[in-house]
């Protein structure tokens, strides 16, 4: 499972998914004690500018971890079939083991 972490200072967790750029992708079936990848998003990739839909690139991602979301772009996850989970951890690898 690909997990997309949200994590806009590229050491924590961080809120607000719809304002986020760099998203930690983790995969559950590889170490998950460290990103596969990092995917940096352009501000025009951003969700507060553009919908989730089959181009974009965290499409790959199965799992959304943030820190907050806003309920249009929650929806636009679920309807894309994939889960989404607001956490308070801060620390990435014990978010995604939070959920594992």
């Amino acid at each position: 499972m690909k997990v997309a972490i949200t994590s806009q200072n590229r050491k924590t967790v961080s809120s607000h998914a719809g304002k986020c750029c760099h998203f930690f992708l983790f995969d559950t079936e590889k170490d998950m004690t460290q990103p596969e990848q990092s995917i940096i998003l352009s501000p025009q990739q951003m969700f507060r500018h553009q919908r989730l839909n089959e181009s974009h690139p965290l499409m790959i991602a199965d799992v959304l971890i943030t820190g907050s979301i806003g309920e249009n772009l929650f929806k636009q996850w679920q309807q894309a079939g994939k889960k989404v989970y607001v956490t308070a951890e801060l620390d990435p690898v014990r978010a995604l083991q939070a959920i594992c």
